[in-house]
Order: structure tokens, then sequence, then C-alpha cells
């Protein structure tokens, strides 16, 4: 994969997830917002991805990386129930229809499996990344 196809990749799926987690109706939302780790971590995602797109290939490593990035990302916001102070939770995948008990746990545990996805393929596609710069000693 080129840099310059992961960058509009990368921003895209960063994009539809903001719009997705953006129509929620619960605490997730806002403990998104008023917090910095959920920022942080988007931006940081974003911002390596530009440094990438300067590349003219990305490795098969950080091809890898940065596409399963993107996947888990999009399957975080479209499975993660966002809770409110009422039982059950709002899923985007099923339009914003609220779920319960059984079917709330089951999305919530693939919302859970989705961001422990993304924050590993976000290390291997550093991994990629770094593995595939020269050296600053010259390629000793």
């Amino acid at each position: 994969m080129s840099g310059k196809f992961n960058a509009v990749l990368q921003t895209a799926a960063i994009a539809l997830f903001l719009i997705l987690r953006g129509a929620g109706m619960g605490w997730l939302l806002l403990f998104f917002i008023l917090t910095v780790i959920g920022p942080v971590i988007l931006l940081t995602h974003l911002v390596t991805a530009l440094v990438a797109a300067r590349q003219a290939a990305l490795s098969p490593l950080a091809s890898w990386g940065w596409g399963l990035t993107a996947f888990f990302l999009l399957l975080v916001g479209l499975v993660l129930p966002d809770v409110g102070d009422s039982a059950g939770g709002w899923v985007p995948l099923l339009g914003g229809e609220k779920v319960y008990g059984t079917a709330l746990n089951v999305f919530s545990w693939a919302g859970l499996i989705g961001i422990v996805g993304y924050l590993a393929s976000l290390i291997v596609a550093w991994a990629g990344i770094s593995r595939s710069r020269p050296s600053a000693a010259g390629g000793r």
C-alpha cells in the first residue's frame, strides 16, 4: 500500500468513527470528549499516518497494521454500545437502537475486542514504519 493511500484511508476511518460515535446519546461520548485520552489516541493515529504518507510504499508489516487499525476503529465505532443513566445501551450499527441484557453484553465484548485490536494493530503499524526507516547511522 502506498503511504498516500494509507493517509486517505486512515483519515476516512477516523472521520467515519467520529461521525458514528458523535451520534451516540450516552456517557461514552462525553467521556471521549471531556477526557484527553480519546483525542490524544486519534490525533497520534492521524499524525503518524500523515508522517507515513511520505513513504512511497509501506512495508507489508506496516500495511497490515494500518489496514487492521482502520478495520478495528470502524468496528469499535459500529458496535460499542453507548450507555446512559437508564438500563441498556445504544448501538450505532443498529441505527441507534437500544439493546439490553445478552445483546448488550455481546456488543460490549465485541467493542472491547475492537479496542484491544485497534491498539495492538496501531502498535504493529508503528513498528512497521520504524523498521522501514533508514537508521541515522547510515544503515549500520
